[in-house]
């Protein structure tokens, strides 16, 4: 098995979302035999201290993150794909610059919007970009929406080189986008996300995803976008998601029997992305890359 680094994990502070508390988390990646995790949950930080210092006391490397909500470009935002919600984006500190950008984006959020979720304004993203490194999420995030709808309008298979007529105003958009992420970022600090939780879209569109990352020349990195600990934590997770959108465990037990978002071992990892070594083999770049270093029990007072 090659190495791999889980870099996209929600904890109990995903409210109603993740239920992964973090002494469970290090002491899975410990058994996995991995040297580093990421925590990123939805808007916040929260757990980024107690994280830390676990995560330190534990002999395993913290990344710390955050899947932020963006509002992204106003023509991407208007598309009826797009459901008129926020897209996902996750961010990693690199770096101690890097960790508090990352806090002055999360705090952001919650400043400067009045929405459901804190979305963080693209002023702010441009403004406090050093020492991160950005992966796409998932199919909600800008990206995501975009490659969907190139797929729609395609004729038939995607092919980027013969795009119709009707592809073309998306395709820029595309192309604006990634420039957007690189110009924030970093031409090498901005991730093709690949994540493959058992949904029959998701497996659809991981090839898209490829051909994208192959004509932007955009790197892939692959995740388990995990919510809990094992499979079989579906259960107590399926109810967070009832209480969270109001809807009764029927309704949610109904659909996506096949659908996992535990923390995936090794072999599981080989297997859903054996097409895509280069993905799983940058987890553990981005894990090198990833070195926030912070100092306890110092005045930090102007």
């Amino acid at each position: 098995m090659a190495e791999f680094v889980h870099l996209h994990v929600h904890t109990e502070y995903s409210l109603f979302d993740g239920s992964i508390k973090i002494e469970q988390l290090l002491a899975k990646v410990k058994s996995l035999g991995h040297s580093a995790v990421a925590v990123t949950d939805h808007g916040n930080m929260h757990a980024a201290i107690d994280f830390y210092e676990k995560a330190h006391a534990a002999g395993v490397k913290p990344i710390i993150g955050c899947e932020i909500f963006c509002r992204g470009q106003p023509q991407s935002a208007k598309l009826k794909r797009a459901e008129s919600r926020p897209f996902h984006l996750v961010l990693l500190a690199t770096s101690k610059v890097g960790y508090h950008n990352l806090i002055k984006i999360s705090s952001g959020g919650y400043l400067h919007t009045k929405e459901s979720v804190p979305v963080v304004p693209e002023e702010l993203l441009d403004a406090h970009s050093e020492g991160l490194i950005a992966l796409s999420s998932c199919q909600r995030g800008e990206l995501g929406v975009l490659i969907q709808e190139l797929q729609a309008r395609s004729e038939k298979q995607l092919m980027l080189d013969a795009l119709p007529d009707s592809c073309m105003p998306i395709y820029r958009l595309l192309e604006q986008h990634i420039a957007i992420m690189q110009r924030r970022f970093g031409a090498d600090s901005y991730f093709v996300e690949m994540i493959d939780n058992g949904l029959p879209e998701q497996r659809e569109f991981l090839p898209a995803q490829a051909q994208v990352a192959r004509h932007f020349g955009l790197p892939l990195v692959c995740s388990a976008d995990a919510h809990y600990i094992e499979r079989d934590f579906r259960a107590a997770h399926d109810i967070f998601l009832a209480i969270k959108n109001e809807l009764t465990l029927s309704d949610i037990e109904g659909s996506n029997r096949d659908a996992h978002f535990h923390l995936l071992d090794n072999q599981e990892v080989e297997k859903l992305y054996a097409d895509f070594p280069e993905a799983i083999a940058n987890t553990v770049s981005i894990a090198e890359r990833c070195n926030v270093e912070l100092k306890f029990g110092e005045y930090h007072l102007p």
